[in-house]
């Protein structure tokens, strides 16, 4: 295969020639007067990982600025599941620690709600914010819709939702996803809900490269549904929700975790145990792609050539290691660019030189993560 499934042999061209994103982790623990005076951490490095190719990257670690940790003190944001920017200025996080808005890029944020179960944020406009709250242990979500950049919010789907897997936002797509209870996605900005007609639905992706009159593509990522537990399933529709067809999967795949299309056609999904699948033909066929590590892929990000990115499960102590890895072929071969103590949840981008991820700080003292990459 080619295009965004790159070459099957040969060394992979240099990171700084081909991938035009350069990694910044900003952690912004104290005012923007300190930053000068080391608060920024990382230089250019040499090599980061596996592989012939240097990776020439800077990088920052930081957070949205909790304080304190300990027997009950300071402000403590310890954890970020999630994170939606509107453009290279605006954006939005949200997790365990509260909810958050930036209005300079990540350098700086300012807490909106205070904490909570606050797992899903979504943009569809400047000021308009899309908020899925679930409860830990309960049957029970709530979405949450401002159009004032978050002074005052009204709920949509009361009373109906039972659990909080997914929230996407594309056009005037509205899409709730909620496991194994039932699923509802909206065709006109969020006035009128229908229910998703699958089970165990914990992702949803929606390429951006077909819009024509028969309507757009959409993926559904499941996790198995009543007659095959746990057996992940994945279906495609290409008029816009009217139809579905269930694309065949490999046989004894492990628990689904993501799943990213660059376009219509060329798409990976990552699994529990580190597998992780690619197509290049909108779902006919899959392969099976050499992954480093044994560890849950929780996050992707790729772009129409291949060149992207994998945040892997790292929140255990015991075994710390790469939480965030980058490739230039689509996934055929794997650099490491952050390792430590360091847990990515959720990856953000608006082009290929800016990229955004939040996660957690694996540690007894609570911290949460803001990951800024930036060419």
């Amino acid at each position: 295969m080619s295009g965004c499934l790159g070459r099957r042999s040969g060394l992979s061209p240099r990171l700084s020639d081909c991938l035009p994103v350069f990694a910044m982790l900003a952690v912004f623990a104290s005012p923007i007067s300190s930053w000068s005076q080391g608060q920024w951490q990382g230089e250019e490095i040499a090599q980061a990982g596996g592989g012939d190719s240097p990776i020439p990257l800077q990088y920052r670690i930081g957070n949205t600025g909790g304080t304190g940790g300990g027997f009950g003190q300071g402000e403590i944001h310890d954890h970020l599941w999630d994170g939606f920017f509107w453009n290279r200025k605006i954006g939005w996080a949200c997790g365990f620690g509260g909810v958050f808005r930036t209005q300079d890029g990540g350098w700086s944020w300012t807490r909106v709600k205070p904490r909570g179960g606050w797992y899903h944020v979504q943009m569809s406009g400047p000021q308009e914010i899309w908020l899925l709250e679930g409860f830990h242990g309960q049957a029970k979500a709530h979405l949450w819709h401002s159009v004032d950049d978050g002074r005052s919010w009204s709920e949509l789907l009361p009373g109906k939702l039972l659990s909080a897997s997914d929230l996407v936002c594309r056009g005037n797509l509205r899409a709730v996803l909620c496991g194994d209870f039932t699923s509802f996605w909206s065709l006109d900005g969020g006035r009128n809900w229908a229910p998703l007609p699958f089970y165990g639905t914990i992702r949803l992706a929606v390429p951006g490269d077909i819009r024509s009159g028969a309507g757009f593509v959409a993926y559904v990522l499941c996790a198995g549904g009543p007659q095959q537990p746990r057996v992940p399933q994945i279906f495609k529709s290409t008029d816009s929700g009217r139809s579905w067809k269930e694309l065949v999967l490999f046989h004894g795949l492990a628990w689904p975790q993501s799943i990213f299309f660059a376009t219509s056609l060329c798409g990976w999904i990552g699994l529990d145990d580190g597998s992780l699948l690619a197509t290049s033909d909108g779902g006919e066929s899959w392969e099976k792609l050499p992954f480093p590590e044994r560890r849950a892929i929780r996050a992707l990000w790729f772009d129409s050539l291949g060149r992207g990115y994998a945040a892997v499960e790292n929140s255990n102590l015991g075994r710390l290691g790469p939480a965030l890895l980058a490739t230039l072929d689509g996934g055929r071969s794997w650099q490491t660019v952050l390792s430590g103590a360091k847990n990515i949840n959720a990856l953000f981008s608006l082009g290929p030189d800016r990229l955004w991820a939040v996660g957690s700080v694996p540690g007894f003292a609570p911290n949460d993560l803001v990951v800024f990459l930036h060419r």
